[in-house]
Order: structure tokens, then C-alpha cells, then sequence
């Protein structure tokens, strides 16, 4: 009995010892890990652009003041037209008469009508830049440029490129850390993605905005470029 007992009590201390080496095992096992941060960057060059354009005459009459505003539209139309802008990239936003007002010796006199209409257009591609200027040196005489604004429509390269980036910088971070610890970097056991960030667009407008320029050196537009940035969390073994 006494020798069944000494055999117990040595395969509980035996059970006990490995179960804490088992232990010890995975605690060591799980604090050689290391957990760094990634971020990353990619810039694009914009492929749309949005163009908010104006159109106003007057004339004796509210009649006369809108005929005026479709003949230079009907001049506009031809333009783009001419510039291959389909009509599903055209808008009209607001169209106006009312009567115009002129002040004689204090007094406020009638003085005809003036009628109003703004649309915009926006061209897409990756020459938007040339594009616009191209569009922006034929527009007809009376049609004013109200605003010019390039965006990025087709950003999933750049997000791609950002994660990338962000997942070589998170490496490099962690092969510094390995060497430092002694270790080897292993695999890659966890990974996480936050949100882009937002995108920042470089400003970019006409030279002028209320009128049409007059020579090439005034019409020139710039498109900037558009970052994206993301950030990855990422978590190596060190071997």
C-alpha cells in the first residue's frame, strides 16, 4: 500500500511539474511576439474635375432677357459639344429673371430685365488637368467660370499602395526590434487596418474664377495630387 502510495504522490509531483513547464512554455512562447505599428502613404494625381460655369444678359423684357441667355447657351452647347462633354455630365443648377434696377438721382428705376443660369460640368480621365484648360480657352465670350475643383474618383490603387507601404514600414520596425532583442522576426500572427485617413487635396483653382482668362499664361490650371494614408497594426513571433 505504502509503495502504491509513493507511486501516486511521484506521478502527481511529475503531472504538477510538467503542467507548470507546459505553462511556462506557452507563457514564453507568447511573450516572444512583437507588435508595432505601420503607416503609409501613396499620392495621385486627380481624375475628375468639376467646373461651375454662369451665364447672364439682360434686355427690355423678361422675354428678351431669356432669349439673350439661350442664344449664348446654345453657343456653350455647341462647345462642349465640340469638346465630346455628353449631356449626362451636364447640370443645370439654378435659372433666373427678374427685373434689373438702376438708381436715378436717389430714385430706383427699372431698367430692363437680367436673366441668370449656371450649370456645371464635369470631365473625367487621367487628363483632366489638360482637358479643363483645353475647355476653359473655348468657352464663348459672356460665359464666366464660377469655380474649378479636381477630385479623385478611382482611389482603390492608392489605397492599395498606402497599405503596402504601411505593412513594409510595420516590418522594418520589427526587424529593428528582433535584432535588438537578439531574436529572428517570424511570422506574421495578428494584423489589423484602420480607416484611411482623410484625403487632402491640394488647393487648386483658376487663377481666376469670375472671368474667362484671356491669354494661355492666365488659363493654366494645376491639379495637385490627392494622399491617402493607412495604418496597420501588425504582430510578428520572434523566433
Amino acid at each position: 500500500m505504502k509503495g502504491l502510495r509513493a507511486v501516486l504522490c511521484t506521478l502527481m509531483l511529475c503531472g504538477t511539474y510538467l503542467g507548470a513547464m507546459y505553462y511556462q512554455s506557452q507563457e514564453e512562447t507568447k511573450d516572444f511576439q512583437v507588435t508595432v505599428e505601420g503607416v503609409g502613404s501613396s499620392k495621385q494625381t486627380p481624375d475628375r474635375v468639376d467646373i461651375v460655369l454662369s451665364l447672364s444678359e439682360t434686355g427690355a423684357t423678361s422675354v428678351d432677357a431669356r432669349n439673350a441667355v439661350a442664344q449664348t447657351m446654345k453657343r456653350l452647347e455647341a462647345t462642349l459639344s465640340g469638346q465630346k462633354v455628353a449631356t449626362n455630365q451636364i447640370k443645370t443648377e439654378n435659372v433666373s429673371v427678374q427685373q434689373d434696377w438702376d438708381y436715378v438721382s436717389g430714385s430706383r428705376v427699372a431698367n430692363g430685365y437680367i436673366a441668370r443660369q449656371t450649370l456645371s460640368v464635369f470631365l473625367s480621365g487621367a487628363d483632366v488637368e489638360k482637358d479643363a484648360e483645353v475647355l476653359q480657352a473655348k468657352l464663348p465670350n459672356r460665359v464666366s467660370v464660377d469655380s474649378i475643383d479636381f477630385s479623385l474618383v478611382e482611389k482603390k490603387m492608392g489605397s492599395d499602395e498606402a497599405r503596402n507601404a504601411a505593412f513594409e514600414d510595420a516590418k522594418k520596425q520589427a526587424a529593428q526590434l528582433a535584432q535588438l532583442a537578439g531574436k529572428k522576426l517570424g511570422k506574421v500572427v495578428a494584423i489589423s487596418a484602420s480607416d484611411d485617413q482623410g484625403q487632402m487635396i491640394y488647393p487648386v483653382r483658376a487663377k481666376s474664377v469670375n472671368q474667362i482668362a484671356e491669354s494661355a499664361s492666365e488659363s493654366k490650371l494645376y491639379a495637385g495630387e490627392q494622399e491617402q494614408t493607412a495604418k496597420l497594426t501588425v504582430t510578428f513571433e520572434l523566433e
